[in-house]
This record gives C-alpha cells, sequence and structure tokens, in this order.
C-alpha cells in the first residue's frame, strides 16, 4: 500500500465469477449492486450471454428461464453447470461421469498425439537416415533415463521429459502444458497491463512500488523501469510484484526497432539514465559506437546528479534543456551527455521542438478538460482515463498530454476474445514525457509489442528459452531465434 503496508493477496488470474443467493430475485439485486460497482471499478463485464445458474433442488426445471432472472440460462434435465471445475446438476451420476469422462479423454488424447509423433520420427530416421539421425537424437539425448539406455535403443525416444514433450511440434514435442512457464506466463501477463492506458486502482499500487526504488525514484520513469539496465533485485519489490517482474523479464524482452528507425517521439521519450544505448567511456582514453562497446557502460544517476536535480531524465527534457543558457557546470553536463546519445538520437535532441497536439487545461467551474490544439475539441476525462467529447468552451491552457488512440477489447488476443462492440478510443497518459508517457512498438518480443502479450504465446516463449538453456536446443539454434507460433509473433530470444 502507499504507507508501506504490505497489501492483501486479493489480485486472481482466474475470471470465472460464481454468485451464490437465496432465492433467485437475490442474484438480480447482487448483479445490479455489488458485481456492478466491482466491473465499473475494474474495467470489467459481466457476460450475461455466457452465465449459467443452477437451483440447489431435488427435481429439475422443466424450463430455462426463470421469470425473476430473465437474463440467466438455467440448466434442466440431465444438464451440467461447471463451477470451478466439477459438474453439478440434478443428476449428481451423470455430472460425475461427465467430469472424470472428460479428464480420461483429453489425457488419452495427448498420450496418443505424443505416442504418434515419436513413432513418426523413429520411422522417418529409419527410411532416411542422413535426415533423421539429428531428431531422434534430440529426443534420445532428452528423454527420462537416456543415459542407461543405448544410442540405439528407440524406447529412449518415446519418453521425453516434461520440457522436451512442452516444446511446439516443430521442435520434436507435443505442446504439453508445462507447469512452471505456465505461470511465470500468467505473471508477466499482470505486468503487461501496466502498459495499457486504462487507470486501475491496482496499478496505482504496482506502479508505486516501482518507483520507490533507490534507483528509480528520482527518475519518474514509470513502468518504463521495467527495460532499463537496473536489476530485479535493486528494485527492492513486495514478494508478489518481484515475482511479476521477474517473470516479465524472463521474457527476455528487446528493442523492435533499431535506434536509427525510431520515430522522433519515441526517441524524445527515451530515458537518458539506465539506458543500455546511452553510454559513458570507461576511462577518458576510451570511445564507444552508437550501441556501446567493452570500454563503456549504462549513464547512471550517480553520474551527473547536476541532471537529476534539473529533472533532466529523458531526451526531451535534454532538447528544451539546449535551448536554455544554463551555469557551466551544468551545460558541461549537457553537452558530455549529448555526446553520449547514438546519432540519430543526438540529432533529435538538438531539433526545435514541436508544438503539442494536446494540452491540459480547466474550465472557469475547475473541470480538468484536454483539448487538440489542432482541432480546438475537447474533452474530459474519465476515472479510468478515457477521453470523452465535451462542448467547446473557455479554458485556461496548462501543461502538454500525451494521448493515444487504445481498443480496450484487445484484438490481438485472436476473434474468440473480440467484442463485436469493440471500438478504439482516445486515452490519456498523462503528461507528455512524465512517468505514464509509455512508447508503444519499441519494445517487446519477436515482432509483437511488449503491452500485447498473449498468456499462450508467452509460455511457449519461456520455454524455448528454458530449452536454449539446458541444451536441449542449440544456443545459436535458427529454430530458437526465429520461433514463429502466429504470423504475427515471431520471437527473437536475443536481448538488445
Amino acid at each position: 500500500m502507499p504507507d508501506g503496508q504490505p497489501a492483501p493477496v486479493s489480485h486472481q488470474h482466474a475470471d470465472d465469477t460464481s454468485l451464490h443467493v437465496l432465492e433467485p430475485k437475490d442474484a438480480q439485486v447482487a448483479l445490479d449492486t455489488s458485481i456492478g460497482l466491482f466491473c465499473a471499478a475494474s474495467c470489467s463485464q459481466l457476460n450475461a450471454g455466457k452465465s449459467q445458474a443452477f437451483l440447489v433442488q431435488a427435481q429439475p426445471l422443466a424450463s430455462a428461464t426463470v421469470s425473476t432472472l430473465p437474463s440467466i440460462s438455467f440448466i434442466t434435465g440431465q444438464q451440467t453447470i461447471k463451477h470451478l471445475g466439477v459438474r453439478l446438476g440434478y443428476d449428481m451420476p451423470a455430472a460425475c461421469h461427465q467430469t472424470f469422462t472428460g479428464i480420461y479423454q483429453a489425457i488419452r488424447a495427448k498420450l496418443l498425439q505424443q505416442i504418434s509423433r515419436q513413432l513418426t520420427r523413429y520411422v522417418a530416421s529409419a527410411q532416411h537416415q542422413s535426415q533423421g539421425d539429428a531428431a531422434v537424437a534430440l529426443a534420445q539425448g532428452n528423454s527420462q533415463d537416456s543415459a542407461a539406455l543405448p544410442a540405439s535403443a528407440p524406447s529412449a525416444a518415446l519418453f521425453p521429459r516434461a520440457l522436451t514433450s512442452s516444446l511446439p511440434p516443430a521442435q520434436g514435442g507435443v505442446g504439453l502444458v508445462e507447469v512452471p512457464t505456465q505461470i511465470q506466463a500468467l505473471q508477466a501477463k499482470v505486468v503487461s497491463r501496466l502498459l495499457e492506458p486504462e487507470r486501475l486502482a491496482w496499478k496505482v499500487f504496482q506502479l508505486h512500488h516501482l518507483s520507490r526504488a533507490p534507483q528509480a525514484s528520482q527518475l519518474a520513469y514509470g513502468a518504463t523501469i521495467l527495460f532499463s539496465t537496473a536489476s530485479t533485485a535493486s528494485l527492492h519489490l513486495p514478494a508478489r510484484l518481484m515475482g511479476y517482474v521477474t517473470a516479465f523479464r524472463a521474457l527476455q524482452p528487446h528493442r523492435l526497432l533499431p535506434v536509427n528507425a525510431m520515430p522522433a517521439e519515441a526517441i524524445l521519450n527515451e530515458p537518458l539514465f539506465l539506458n543500455q544505448q546511452i553510454r559513458l567511456p570507461l576511462s577518458p582514453a576510451t570511445t564507444h559506437g552508437a550501441n556501446g562497446g567493452v570500454g563503456s557502460r549504462p549513464f547512471t544517476p550517480q553520474d551527473q546528479p547536476l541532471l537529476l536535480a534539473a529533472g533532466i531524465t529523458k531526451v526531451a527534457h535534454l532538447q528544451a534543456a539546449l535551448q536554455i543558457q544554463h551555469p557551466q557546470a551544468l551545460t558541461a553536463c549537457l553537452q558530455s551527455l549529448l555526446l553520449a546519445l547514438p546519432l540519430p538520437w543526438q540529432a533529435a535532441a538538438t531539433a526545435a521542438p514541436t508544438a503539442p497536439p494536446w494540452r491540459q487545461g480547466h474550465s472557469a467551474s475547475g473541470t480538468q478538460l484536454i483539448q487538440n490544439t489542432q482541432t480546438g475539441q475537447q474533452h474530459t476525462v474519465s476515472p479510468h482515463c478515457r477521453l470523452l467529447q465535451a462542448p467547446t468552451q473557455a479554458i485556461s491552457i496548462s501543461s502538454p498530454m500525451h494521448v493515444t488512440p487504445w481498443d480496450p477489447s484487445r484484438p490481438w488476443r485472436g476473434p474468440a476474445q473480440q467484442s463485436a462492440q469493440s471500438t478504439v478510443a482516445l486515452y490519456s497518459q498523462g503528461r507528455l514525457w512524465g512517468p505514464e508517457h509509455l512508447s508503444w512498438g519499441v519494445w517487446g518480443w519477436g515482432q509483437q509489442p511488449a503491452h500485447q502479450l498473449v498468456v499462450r504465446q508467452a509460455s511457449q516463449r519461456l520455454r524455448l528459452i528454458q530449452a536454449r538453456k539446458h541444451g536441449i536446443l542449440a544456443p545459436a539454434s535458427p529454430v530458437v531465434n526465429n520461433f514463429c507460433v502466429s504470423a504475427s509473433f515471431a520471437a527473437s530470444l536475443t536481448s538488445t
């Protein structure tokens, strides 16, 4: 909590909602009050069309609807409802049979798929010796008790260990879920939500803890600190948040764009401190290139406290500072820092500042308004930072703001996750170049931006990283470095 006390353990990954009431009419009251308030506070929505209800009584219902709760479908006859993974219904023997039949069929299908793939590989190696030896050797070398078996024994290829089996089919696995990497992917997803513009209560607490780190307390980098050179241990986070951040960084996020291909806005939002691209020589005699070198190290807050005291922590701040006169000591700091930037960033820092397209102001009644300086259109800001059009009125313009388009339906998760009413809206990310200002598309994994994390893809990436670490896949294997889950997810595992 902001006062330093431990936060209660209240975060859950599951999105199922169970509601227990005495009578059906009570359910509608709970939906309209408690559930409705929670949905409004968390930007969530209960899908009544996918909800089911079950009356605890001896006789099954004759109709699937109840007059006091018309929006919810009730089970009838031998139908069942799934509650916490267990099927319930009026015919409990039938419900038990459905539960265990589903488990049995899922296990049987996975086993048959794994045996089929391993046998196919072994037969192919016998028919095409030159092409199949590597595949069989990979399976044998990473199988349970394979060290006790002769190299030519086919049985080792039929019993691969868990990590090998969890790999995608293209790497010799069958895509089985590996619990540790699945949990890591779920944890990483929590942190990825910090990169989204919607303001939620739980984000305030997590960003507060990220900003308390000794190296980050004066930098005002917000979630950008996740991509800095600051070690996870140095952030001094609570245990739960530490697990989230560790899982996020285990995905090895890297830059999606080279420094010479970044747009000007992204360059100006780059942090000056703890940035792998901004490096100082280890000694006056050493120099470095645009991406640093052996004789250089990242620029840290301890190097130039004058810059930190002047609030110069991003390239945009450096650009503004170069336009005005300063004391000699600070001027020298600015010039030395400018020379430490990559050449394209130096050009952006020395260019004339442009007028911001959005500014914040207040009406005569004190209402906060954000105005588009090009069109004059004014907006109010919702509690979740969404801009809502407002009538034009006289306002006092103050600080520049960063506004970005955002689709709350997150369409990159796939068609099954998209809402039929999904629309792109404008959201405020706070002050321009402030801690909430994030540059999307700069960091990610493969070709996927860091904020567009999908758990299934993230868990597969983590398994490939583990396979390379344990020697199951070669460190320089092109299969790993060009791993592709879908057309939009080609993962490079090299951090830059």
